[in-house]
Parts: structure tokens; sequence; C-alpha cells
């Protein structure tokens, strides 16, 4: 299974529910990778993945060479990300998620008084998930933050939906602008680095 919620805290070390498998051999084929991936994410986590806006997006990034149309770069990858990567595709969870580091997760804690927030996020998902919105209230100070304003460390993005490079050259886009980037995310998009 690809995406199963919340990306950063999936397990991963057993099979999919529904399928017998090796259990010693799924534990220790979930080994740390040298492999660095990227979210691209709305910087607005309730936008939606518009159809024609990724259709218009991605038709612009294949033109500019930065995609190839079956998933692999095109001849102009470095343009976007410096070195390159080895594939793109485009994440589209049943439900909202927060992109993060899949090697030991993350940490999210209240930006206005420090402290740590997981249970708390947890519920605010299940929430969001619900229609119920995209904030939580800080146990310890009653702080209201939307999800997006939360501490993460590593960085980590709430969303709808991603564009995913894997096996990036380096841990964040170049600097050229890019065609096509902006209609797909109505506006520059968050970068979320991704171990795993």
């Amino acid at each position: 299974m690809e995406h199963e919620g919340v990306v950063a805290h999936r397990l991963g070390f057993y099979p999919p529910r529904g399928q017998s498998g090796d259990l010693e051999r799924a534990i220790s084929s979930r080994r740390p990778t040298h492999r660095l991936n990227l979210y691209l994410t709305p910087q607005d986590p309730e936008r939606r993945l518009d159809e024609p806006a990724l259709h218009a997006g991605l038709t612009q990034l294949i033109q500019a060479g930065i995609f190839a149309a079956d998933g692999a770069p095109g001849p102009e990858a470095a343009r976007l990300v410096s070195g390159g990567f080895v594939a793109w595709r485009v994440d589209r969870p049943p439900a909202p998620t927060v992109y993060g580091n899949r090697q030991g997760g993350y940490a999210v804690s209240c930006p206005a008084c420090g402290v740590g927030l997981a249970r708390e996020l947890g519920a605010a998902l299940h929430r969001w998930r619900a229609g119920e919105g995209t904030s939580l209230r800080c146990p310890a100070c009653e702080a209201d933050t939307r999800l997006e304003a939360l501490r993460y460390a590593p960085d980590a993005a709430p969303a709808r939906w991603a564009l995913e490079l894997r096996d990036v050259g380096a841990p964040e886009l170049g600097a050229d602008a890019i065609p096509g980037l902006d209609a797909l995310f109505g506006g520059p998009p968050k970068v979320i680095p991704s171990r795993g």
C-alpha cells in the first residue's frame, strides 16, 4: 500500500492487511536508506487537487522538459532540483494527511509555548478528515493554531495531496522559475524533504 494516511507514522514493518507474508522479511526489509525524496505541497492545506490545474501544470512541466509523461524525469529535470530526480508522481491520499520524514518521523509542538502535541495532532487530523477544520487547541496554553502553523521538526506539512519527487539530488528546489508549478499549487509549493 503506497499511502496509509499520516506518511511520517506509516509503520511499513508488517505486510499490508489481508496479505500474508514472512514477518521477519518484512521487518528486515525496512532499513534506513540514503534516498531523499521531496514532497511538494500547496501552502494552503485545504487546497484540493483541481484536475484541470493538475493537467495544465503537468503539461507545462512536460513541455519544459522537467518531467517525462511516464513518471520519469525529463532532460531538464536538474532545473527543478539540482542533481535531478529518479521519478515523480502525484500522491492522492484518500484523506488529508501530514507529509514528513518517513525514517524516524517528526516531532510537533505548539508555536506559542513549545509543548509537544503529537496526541493532539492525531485527534486534529481525525477532525479535519471529518470536515471540522484544520486547527487544534494546545492543552497547555490554550492557543488555537492551524495545523500548518505548528512547529514540526524536521519540517512536515498537512495537505490533501502532494507532488512527490523520488531520489532527488538536493533537499530543495532550484532557483529557476519553473513553468507549471504556480498553476499546480496556486503559488510556490511548500517543500518537505523525506528520507526513505
